[in-house]
């Protein structure tokens, strides 16, 4: 996401801010982090159990301290020549933050009056803020109760805030029209080490921004519209990097609803319908049946990877042009699989791991010309998707390649409202169904996944996250002789 030059400005130093005072880290619920007194540690979270060995040192001192109790915040600043490279403090508490497994816990006095939990690209120290500016609750914000706890939501990042204290909650109040720091003081009464800590949690989740009186959009409101807030907060709450909570197979209500059936039981009387007989009125000869049967997900790949002119095939079949026409106002550009409103917003990015004749890399299917453009080379954000991908199908073998699918939300948003993700989402379902129908017939390996990173392929593809980010990925290779 492109940076937003509306918000209040950031101050380097930590030292000077009082703030910092009143937040404590604490271990997660349902995260357990033990030792041994030996440097073995272990972490469990959930089905998860990770076994790691820690050598004596700082590190090592503040995970105990965590572990019996709060850690102020203000211990994690590392000293000047205190860093011990990939092993200081705020490197390692970083790693268990951006999962979710610490979180920020806000004290007013002795009271605990507010949380923070983060679950994406928030960081660990919030940049400091510039409080001389006026500021005002974003637009990009849902705020709802849950039980006896106001939570706080933001759309442009993977993370929320509970607040416990009716304080925080008048402060949201104040803050739906421009305030300054010394009006919020005065109608709430908060201590101002408290406010302070609170709207530093509130810039650095994208709550809250530094007022503006010329009336323009925000570069980061520009790039989004045409959506609707409702769109925007399904799309960024269903992947991953702007989630919240856990994300996948994660069994959530395991031990707490039993298991549903696999087939809905029947309560009236059902009807029995005719059978096809040798195909119906389907020709003998056809042989859909046997594809639409034979569709499967194979998970695994041959050491063997498939094939340029193999990808080149599916592709042609899958994804390429057929004709251009117009339809009113707007151009369309008619492909194999279908389309809601005619509209074919999809892009199609081959992720490049092993293929005979092509470079690894991230490419985008150009469906007019019927080739690939070359988007990225190998990098850490390619990597990291393909590392994802592979741990969210339960893949072992090394995989040949990964189509991701995008929208061009722009494309769709400036036909539908209302309806416009919802259409999106059942296109990548047809097309999926397509792309397991021809990888059947061609006698590859298809997968369509659950889920994936939106924010790692805007890295890795250059896209702004709400005009163009991923919305599917589909495995794809030859498949191992014993699949």
């Amino acid at each position: 996401m492109h940076p937003d030059p509306s918000r209040t400005r950031q101050l380097p130093s930590y030292a000077s801010h009082p703030w910092m005072s009143q937040v404590f880290l604490e271990i997660a619920d349902g995260v357990q982090l033990t030792s041994d007194g030996n440097n073995r540690w272990l972490l469990r979270h959930g089905e998860a159990t990770v076994p790691f060995h820690l050598p004596e040192g700082r590190v090592a001192s503040v995970l105990s301290r965590l572990v019996e109790k709060t850690l102020p915040l203000f211990d994690t600043v590392e000293a000047p020549s205190g860093g011990d490279g990939h092993l200081s403090v705020q490197n390692q508490l970083q790693k268990l933050w951006r999962y979710g497994l610490l979180v920020q816990v806000l004290h007013v006095g002795e009271q605990r009056a507010a949380l923070l939990r983060n679950f994406g690209e928030v960081p660990l120290l919030p940049d400091a803020l510039d409080l001389s500016e006026q500021l005002v609750l974003s637009e990009d914000v849902c705020i709802r109760r849950h039980r006896d706890v106001v939570v706080v939501e933001p759309v442009e990042f993977g993370a929320l805030i509970e607040i416990t204290h009716r304080r925080f909650i008048r402060l949201l109040i104040e803050l739906t029209t421009p305030s300054s720091l010394e009006a919020l003081l005065q109608a709430t009464g908060l201590p101002r080490e408290s406010a302070t800590a609170f709207l530093v949690w509130l810039n650095a989740t994208g709550v809250i921004r530094a007022a503006t009186t010329d009336g323009r959009l925000l570069p980061h409101r520009e790039a989004a519209v045409g959506w609707s807030f409702a769109d925007r907060l399904t799309h960024s709450r269903s992947r991953m990097g702007h989630h919240v909570g856990g994300y996948g197979a994660t069994f959530p209500l395991k031990g707490k609803v039993a298991v549903p059936p696999a087939l809905k039981s029947s309560t009236r009387e059902i009807l029995a319908l005719p059978a096809p007989e040798s195909g119906g009125s389907i020709p003998r000869d056809a042989h859909f049946l046997s594809i639409l049967h034979n569709r499967r997900s194979i998970r695994e790949h041959d050491s063997s990877p498939m094939t340029l002119e193999q990808l080149g095939e599916f592709l042609h079949h899958v994804a390429r042009v057929k004709r251009l026409s117009r339809s009113g106002e707007y151009e369309v550009a008619m492909r194999p699989y279908p389309s809601g409103g005619a509209l074919f917003e999809l892009e199609f990015y081959p992720l490049i791991n092993k293929c005979g004749g092509l470079k690894q890399g991230l490419y985008r299917y150009e469906p007019a010309a019927h080739g690939l453009e070359d988007v990225s080379g190998v990098n850490a954000h390619t990597m990291q998707i393909l590392l994802e991908a592979k741990r969210g199908c339960g893949m072992r073998s090394e995989p040949h390649v990964l189509i991701i699918l995008a929208a061009r939300f722009l494309r769709v948003n400036w036909k539908y409202e209302s309806m416009s993700y919802s259409l999106i989402l059942k296109n990548v379902g047809a097309a999926y169904q397509t792309m397991y129908l021809v990888a059947t017939a061609m006698g590859l390996a298809p997968c369509a996944l659950g889920g994936g990173n939106s924010s790692l392929f805007c890295k890795a593809a250059g896209t702004e996250y709400w005009q163009e980010s991923s919305v599917g990925e589909f495995f794809l290779g030859r498949p191992r002789s014993d699949s």
